[in-house]
C-alpha cells in the first residue's frame, strides 16, 4: 500500500540505496526546452474554455442582472417581472407584425396565381384522344 500512495502517474525515479549518491542525468538544453515547450502547450490545452460557453455565461449574467436592477427599481421582484413580460409582448408583437404582413401578401399571391392557372387552363381546349 505504501507503493500506491507514492506512486506518481508518470512513474519515479527509482531512490539510491542508502549511502550512495545519486545519479545525475545529464538533459541538454535543447531537450529540455523542447520539454518545457510541450508542458506548456499541453497546459494551455487543458485551461482553454469555449467560448460559446463563455458567452452563453456573460448572457445569463446580464440577465440576471436586469432582473435584480428591475426588482430593485419596481419594489419587487413580481413587477420586475411584469415589467420584463409587458416588454416582451410587445416586442413579440412588434417583431410578429411584419411577418403577418408578408405572409398575408404570400398568400394572396399564391392565390391569385391559382386563379390565374385555372383561368388560363380552362381557356385552352383540351385534347382527348378519343
Amino acid at each position: 500500500m505504501n507503493t500506491w500512495f507514492n506512486s506518481r502517474r508518470w512513474g519515479r525515479r527509482p531512490a539510491a540505496a542508502p549511502g550512495q549518491p545519486l545519479q545525475a542525468t545529464i538533459v541538454a538544453k535543447s531537450d529540455l526546452d523542447a520539454a518545457y515547450r510541450r508542458g506548456r502547450r499541453d497546459e494551455a490545452k487543458r485551461h482553454r474554455g469555449s467560448p460559446f460557453l463563455a458567452f452563453l455565461g456573460l448572457i445569463a449574467v446580464a440577465a440576471i442582472a436586469l432582473v435584480i436592477y428591475l426588482a430593485v427599481q419596481t419594489g419587487s421582484f413580481t413587477n420586475g417581472g411584469a415589467v420584463v413580460d409587458s416588454n416582451l409582448q410587445n416586442a413579440s408583437q412588434t417583431v410578429q407584425a411584419p411577418v403577418k404582413r408578408a405572409a398575408d401578401k404570400a398568400g394572396a399571391a399564391l392565390e391569385n396565381a391559382g386563379q390565374n392557372l385555372k383561368q388560363s387552363a380552362g381557356d385552352t381546349p383540351s385534347k382527348s384522344t378519343p
